[in-house]
């Protein structure tokens, strides 16, 4: 079982990416980290 700190830590890192891969998803534009993907 991960830490609570970790696991907030891992749970925010994803929010994150959600978020700006939402965003990029609304603009129409693709971020260089998704598209490097």
């Amino acid at each position: 079982m991960y830490p609570t700190a970790a696991s907030y830590s891992v749970r925010f890192r994803l929010n994150q990416a959600a978020e700006m891969w939402a965003v990029s998803r609304r603009s129409g534009t693709l971020s260089p980290y998704v598209k490097h993907r």
